[in-house]
């Protein structure tokens, strides 16, 4: 359900904005960053790493944390997680000041399927740095995957108050309510994502996905209850999510798989 999660969205936007910090510094090695970070966001991860390399040496400081951060993201797209929790580590260790490290240690551990270890990392950062929006919003997600729902959304609930526009807030918030079985508020809250407008074209995969969960399950309760009119209405709907979802990215095996079964329930 969260596959987005394992690797290129949800701290993509960390990374872009980082983007500008490192313009002010060396002029070769922001160039040699914003050439590993299109190469990241193309999916060439081998070669985002060897240009990382190009640089590394003559970095310094914050060039050397945001391309850390690059390179443990790489080595996550590439399921190296030795690699990227080694770049996560030394990245701690080097700046024990900032709160990011913790962000991206805990981002491995998930990849790795060990988010009970990340809230622990995440929960010290937040007694440590206060309640920061991007710590929040990963404590939120590393207690949803640990299928602690009611956590998840305490913590959600204080992020949302910080940053009601927050597209990943807003979307998990949807996917929460879900889970809830409450599939009006959870179309609605999807929906409310959707008109944040997604940061990337896997961003609009997730959305329209499970928009077309919401309506499936929706459909299916509505034919428990008798409502045959309202459930075909709704299954066909669910069918449009799906080929939008579809129409983005035709190899997504997580929508391939829900349109399959689908199709062997209409």
């Amino acid at each position: 359900m969260f596959r987005f999660l394992c690797i290129s969205t949800i701290l993509l936007v960390f990374f872009l904005l980082l983007s500008p910090v490192l313009a002010q510094r060396s002029p070769n090695v922001s160039k040699g960053y914003e050439r590993a970070l299109k190469l990241y966001i193309e999916e060439k991860h081998s070669e985002s790493l060897a240009a990382i390399r190009q640089v590394f040496d003559e970095s310094v400081s914050q060039d050397r944390l945001n391309l850390r951060f690059l390179a443990s993201f790489n080595y996550m797209a590439l399921q190296n997680y030795n690699s990227a929790t080694l770049h996560a580590r030394l990245a701690a260790r080097e700046n024990p000041q900032k709160f990011q490290p913790a962000v991206i240690r805990a981002r491995v551990l998930r990849a790795r399927k060990k988010p009970y270890q990340a809230v622990v990392i995440l929960s010290k950062a937040i007694q440590k740095f206060g309640d920061i929006p991007e710590l929040l919003l990963s404590l939120a997600f590393a207690f949803y995957e640990s299928k602690q729902y009611r956590k998840a959304n305490f913590y959600l609930r204080k992020l949302l108050i910080k940053q009601p526009q927050n597209f990943y807030a807003v979307y998990l918030d949807g996917i929460l309510l879900l889970k809830k079985g409450k599939f009006d508020s959870a179309e609605f809250r999807l929906k409310n994502a959707l008109a944040i407008r997604p940061i990337t074209p896997k961003d609009l995969v997730l959305i329209y996905n499970h928009l077309g969960i919401v309506a499936e399950r929706d459909a299916a309760r509505k034919e428990i209850e008798g409502s045959q009119q309202v459930a075909s209405k709704r299954y066909d709907e669910a069918n449009r999510y799906y080929v939008y979802a579809l129409s983005i990215d035709p190899n997504e095996s997580q929508v391939l798989a829900n349109q399959k079964r689908l199709s062997l329930r209409r």
